[in-house]
């Protein structure tokens, strides 16, 4: 067994429990800190990502155990990305992450903010952005699921050390087992997030609200270039039975309550279609169907009307 194998599955075997906590478990940072070392050493460029698993296959195989889920600390996965003269590596080790930042040439660690060393339920997977801007994306870490919590780090290198000038965070799903919620393109990032309806719940695979923002990233602060959202008129009527929901004030409002009650209930199907250039039909299906109408006049958008099926 190589030697840096076997000092990790030593310091394996000093962890105090199976499952991390947002304690710091120093054998575990050593094993992360271990397995960086034999990604720095082992992968020399972003042509060379194919190595990663097989580097930490070689750690996975001396400590596996025989059914292994995501939150163990012997679930192991690993990221890296170069640029400006460095290389940027994280690890995961169950449901905790570590990420370091190395000068690509002589090795020498350069230091992140403390919130890197053991990032709890977050993966640190590093991306460098032209400009010397590093962007830690971290998903969520489950066992199960497929809606999960996000969180975005974006760093700047300055004075010889690394610091968080802006962090996103967001509810996304997977997709075909991929996360999608983030995008960047040079200087240009795509984030997405779901914003749950205020009136009722949906299944965790459904994106019925999506919000979308292109951010600019050559400044920090970044310059927010556009937001999206998609499902207008469905959302204009979450907002208008939400309103009812906790004040009716018209005839209208007290009869859609009289009726649904003053509780978020479980959507079963939704849809939305065009009747002209500003009206829409809303349907909402529950125990019982509701179908509204919204009209749009000018910038603003209300529901006109209402109808209830099944009472």
């Amino acid at each position: 067994m190589p030697q840096d194998v076997q000092a990790f599955r030593d310091a394996f075997a000093m962890r105090a429990s199976e499952y991390p906590t947002e304690k710091v478990d120093p054998a575990i940072v050593k094993c992360m800190d271990i397995a960086m070392t034999g990604l720095r050493k082992g992968v020399k460029g972003a042509n060379e990502s194919q190595k990663i698993q097989s580097i930490l296959d070689g750690y996975i195989r001396a400590i596996q155990a025989e059914e292994t889920f995501a939150t163990e600390y012997s679930s192991i996965s690993g990221a890296m990305s170069f640029g400006a003269g460095r290389v940027a590596i994280g690890v995961r080790m169950g449901a905790v992450s570590r990420l370091k930042v190395f000068n690509a040439s002589t090795g020498a660690a350069i230091p992140v903010p403390k919130a890197l060393d053991w990032s709890y339920r977050f993966e640190a997977k590093p991306q460098f952005a032209p400009g010397g801007l590093l962007i830690v994306n971290g998903p969520g870490i489950q066992d199960a699921g497929v809606r999960y919590a996000y969180r975005i780090l974006f760093l700047k290198g300055a004075n010889g050390k690394y610091d968080i000038q802006q962090a996103l965070r967001g509810l996304w799903t997977l997709e075909d087992e991929s996360e999608s919620h983030l995008r960047v393109n040079g200087l240009v990032a795509s984030v997405n997030t779901i914003e749950p309806p205020k009136a009722f719940f949906t299944d965790n695979v459904t994106r019925l609200f999506i919000k979308n923002t292109i951010y600019e990233l050559d400044q920090m602060p970044m310059k927010v270039r556009m937001t999206s959202s998609g499902s207008n008129a469905i959302r204009v009527v979450d907002e208008w039975m939400s309103q009812a929901m906790a004040n009716p004030k018209t005839d209208l409002q007290k009869q859609f309550v009289n009726s649904y009650g003053k509780e978020r209930q479980m959507v079963d199907s939704f849809s939305e279609k065009v009747i002209s250039d500003d009206t829409y039909e809303v349907n909402l299906e529950f125990e019982k169907t509701y179908t509204f109408i919204v009209k749009s006049k000018g910038l603003k958008e209300s529901v006109e009307s209402m109808k209830i099926g099944g009472e």
